[in-house]
């Protein structure tokens, strides 16, 4: 395996990526980093769980010159919150090489003059066009996660950024999956650039008379938390030893610590009056759960993400049970490997105190979605909530935006009537060229501004504009919320509907 000296890194990066429990590299780590040095073009199908961002991190520290007082590489994320979260994680790294690292729509100081800027396209573009940001010294763009912003609405404003930035900026396009519409970027905006494969299938020993089957669970950031609920849940019985795998050795204490803290006998692997053995990926573990699986008294448990197919073969090929516990941003990443392994999958469930009863019509129609829909752009928009909010509050509010009204029929059904004065109507700049519906942008105009649907009556959509009928004292709340923001990738313009007939009143006369 080669080392991060072997892939030419610096001795102080060298140095901090160990301090950050990173001895060595993961195979995309392995596979980007060299091509990122010599200033290729990249579209590589990968995402979170595989190692991108150190794949790029590491290489953007190397090349990038600190201290010019504008961004010398600006990195394309979905959210806001991706942003934050992926600019404090390079922070610790940027401290031994020099460089400052921000992200815009947060509370950083002076983002526009940091070595390395993340940001959502459509916040760096307006920065650009309102002069708050220079694009003088960016050598490179990044775009971490093309297929959640596709499902974000945010692929016209990388399009302009592409279009804006030239060719000669290095161009780096992580996609998992690699859908058409970024095909189509990737061959308009970026010449002579390699297609790679982020996670390479290897040749692994699978049975296939009786295939590995793989729960998961989706946790929150604390995955620690997770792990006590799966020990409690569905561990509590086990007669065997249970292995837990993470990525560093640092992790590991960590983790045999906090298992220890909870009453838990745990230890290293081999550690006989250890119930629960914490390890990594290396020999000592392979070999001791080698042992352990011929007995058929091994469960195996990744509290992080296997980074790759050998990884996931080693750690849960041969064991009785197999856990793999995910953020949702990792959940696209673990299907490809286990789909390359040939490897079942299916969810771990979790009880919660907020869980009810669900009618059986809708669980058949959640399951089917779940099922025969890819969901997992969605996760970028989701993941800032889960953090907050128990999943299954999530899943009773998307019912309830779901179920908004779809017509103006259903929207004053078994409503007392109003009284002309009411009621006034919005133009919204969106029509049927966007393939805008009803109940689309009723769904937008009442999420985005906070106002229940009910308010809203009938919705009429023009060929290049929709009149939307409102509650008169509910108007000015719409036109704040909605005017500006961004549907079917347009930016979109709200006002009162200049064409009635009594400007003067703003009211509707029925």
């Amino acid at each position: 395996m080669k080392s991060f000296q072997d892939l030419g890194l610096s001795a102080r990066l060298i140095e901090a990526l160990a301090a950050a429990g990173m001895a060595s590299p993961f195979e995309l780590q392995q596979n980007i980093i060299p091509l990122i040095a010599k200033n290729n073009n990249l579209l590589v199908e990968s995402g979170p769980g595989s190692g991108t961002l150190i794949a790029y991190a590491a290489a953007l520290l190397e090349k990038i010159e600190p201290g010019l007082g504008s961004p010398g590489a600006i990195i394309l994320t979905p959210t806001k919150h991706s942003s934050a979260r992926l600019a404090q994680s390079i922070s610790r790294l940027s401290s031994s090489t020099g460089h400052s690292v921000s992200a815009l729509g947060g509370n950083w100081a002076s983002p526009e003059t940091s070595d390395i800027l993340f940001g959502t396209p459509h916040e760096l573009l307006a920065a650009i066009n309102n002069s708050l940001l220079t694009t003088q010294n960016i050598a490179t763009l990044v775009v971490d996660g093309a297929n959640s912003l596709e499902v974000t609405s945010d692929l016209d404003s990388v399009r302009e950024l592409l279009g804006y930035i030239g060719n000669t900026t290095q161009k780096i396009i992580f996609s998992l999956p690699v859908t058409n519409s970024v095909k189509q970027i990737v061959t308009r905006y970026i010449p002579k650039c390699l297609e790679i494969s982020g996670i390479q299938k290897q040749p692994v020993a699978v049975n296939e008379s009786r295939p590995t089957s793989i729960y998961y669970l989706i946790a929150t950031e604390d995955r620690e938390e997770a792990l006590l609920s799966v020990l409690n849940q569905h561990l509590a019985e086990i007669s065997g030893t249970l292995m837990v795998f993470v990525h560093t050795n640092d992790r590991a204490g960590d983790v045999v610590n906090f298992l220890k803290m909870y009453g838990y006998t745990a230890g290293t692997p081999g550690d006989t009056e250890a119930r629960i053995w914490v390890g990594m990926d290396d020999q000592n573990s392979y070999s001791q759960i080698a042992a352990l699986s011929k007995k058929q008294s091994l469960t195996t448990l990744s509290l992080d993400c296997p980074q790759d197919t050998i990884a996931m073969h080693e750690r849960h090929g041969g064991a009785r049970g197999a856990i793999v516990l995910l953020l949702s941003r990792e959940v696209p990443h673990f299907h490809k490997i286990t789909s390359d392994l040939s490897y079942n999958t299916q969810p771990l469930h979790i009880s919660t105190r907020s869980q009810r009863p669900r009618l059986k019509e809708v669980r058949t129609q959640l399951i089917d979605q779940i099922t025969s829909q890819d969901l997992a752009p969605y996760y970028a928009i989701l993941e800032p909530l889960i953090e907050i909010y128990d999943p299954i509050e999530l899943s009773a509010a998307s019912l309830s935006l779901a179920s908004l009204p779809r017509n103006s029929e259903e929207n004053t059904k078994n409503q007392p009537p109003l009284s002309p004065d009411n009621w006034t109507r919005l133009f919204v700049s969106i029509g049927k060229l966007e393939e805008i519906t009803p109940s689309t942008l009723l769904g937008v105009l009442a999420g985005e501004s906070g106002v229940d649907g009910s308010a809203f009556g009938k919705i009429d959509i023009r060929e290049t504009f929709s009149l939307v009928e409102v509650m008169a004292d509910e108007a000015g709340k719409v036109i704040k919320a909605v005017n500006g923001v961004t549907i079917r990738g347009r930016s979109t313009r709200v006002d009162y509907d200049r064409s009635l007939t009594d400007q003067g009143s703003q009211a509707i006369k029925r």
